[in-house]
């Protein structure tokens, strides 16, 4: 997939994978939306979030909020142990363990909705619910 040595992550055959990622992370996005109203990668929008729901009072709910992007750095750090973590290391970089890890997330996702855990899609924002299915998705945009 990748070549082993740091400067060659961008290499010019290497960016068809890249593209496939930037796509990826897209469709998390817009998927994120349209289902939960919220979008998945615009971790600064999550800090708007946040405020409105502690000027509101809403406590609980702030908690919720303040977890999402705890969930993509989550992520972050997960990818990175798997990736740097071994290149720091000289080993081979872990790629398609975080990848492997990404499609078992959408496919958990995916049959999750096939069974209407996570309800109806595209029904207003439910603070119980909709979290699980936020912190799935902010968590594979952090990987």
């Amino acid at each position: 997939m990748f070549h082993e040595n740091k400067d060659a992550i961008y290499y010019p055959e290497n960016l068809f994978i890249w593209f496939l990622l930037a796509l990826q992370g897209g469709f998390v996005n817009v998927g994120g939306f349209m289902a939960v109203h919220r979008f998945v990668s615009h971790m600064t929008g999550f800090g708007t979030w946040i405020g409105v729901e502690l000027v509101q009072k809403n406590y609980l709910d702030t908690l919720g909020m303040m977890a999402v992007p705890t969930s993509f750095l989550f992520g972050a750090m997960v990818s990175a142990w798997f990736i740097e973590g071994k290149r720091m290391k000289k080993k081979s970089p872990m790629y398609s363990t975080v990848l492997s890890l990404m499609i078992s997330i959408f496919l958990m996702i995916t049959i999750f909705g096939y069974f209407q855990f996570f309800g109806i899609f595209g029904e207003p924002f439910n603070y119980g619910r909709d979290y699980v299915l936020l912190f799935m998705l902010t968590f594979v945009c952090g990987l």
